[in-house]
């Protein structure tokens, strides 16, 4: 059986889900962000445990197609942007469309929709807090952060960057008061 699961959005998150399900002896077959596969079916009962125990922890199961969609997407963005998953060669809507075979405006307004913001907005809203990230925990450059998380040039991304924070990756560099936000939290 394969559930969804909103707000599970990276490897601690992971755990903290697979700690859920051992906990409840659900057997998992296979976990990934937003994604667990169970080796048999569950009970009503099963899942309305599994459920409550979720949302303690800020996740939530998901049931209806569209929801199922918007969670997979976030996931394989969050893949792309923290490495997980190698860049597409294509652009992102292309690789949405051959990923889900459904077109980039069915996968657009289905998130648009459940998310209020569009999938690019997404996009940038993910690769700026990852900017933030690698600013206050890496010694690269500015210029090497934009060619790793695929900004058209340092101009674009301290733009981006700007719009977003209000202030220049420079500056915020030299902040230390920086707290990391929950990747679910994002968007």
């Amino acid at each position: 059986m394969e559930l969804k699961i909103k707000n599970m959005v990276c490897p601690r998150c992971i755990t903290a889900v697979e700690n859920v399900f051992n906990d409840l002896n659900l057997l998992i077959d296979k976990i990934e962000l937003g994604t667990v596969k169970t080796k048999k079916s569950l009970s009503n009962g099963e899942l309305k445990n599994l459920q409550d125990n979720l949302i303690l922890l800020g996740f939530d199961l998901v049931d209806d197609s569209q929801s199922k969609l918007v969670v997979d997407v976030k996931s394989l963005i969050i893949e792309i942007i923290y490495g997980s998953t190698k860049p597409p060669k294509s652009t992102l809507s292309n690789h949405l469309e051959d990923k889900f075979n459904l077109s980039y405006s069915t996968i657009s307004k289905s998130f648009s929709a459940q998310t209020g913001i569009t999938i690019e907005r997404y996009v940038i809203l993910q690769k700026v807090e990852s900017v933030k990230e690698l600013l206050c925990y890496s010694d690269q450059t500015v210029k090497e952060i934009a060619y790793e998380l695929s900004f058209n040039s340092v101009a674009h991304l301290s733009n981006q960057f700007k719009k977003e924070t209000g202030m220049s990756p420079s500056a915020f560099r030299k902040m230390t008061n920086y707290k990391k936000r929950s990747l679910d939290s994002i968007g």
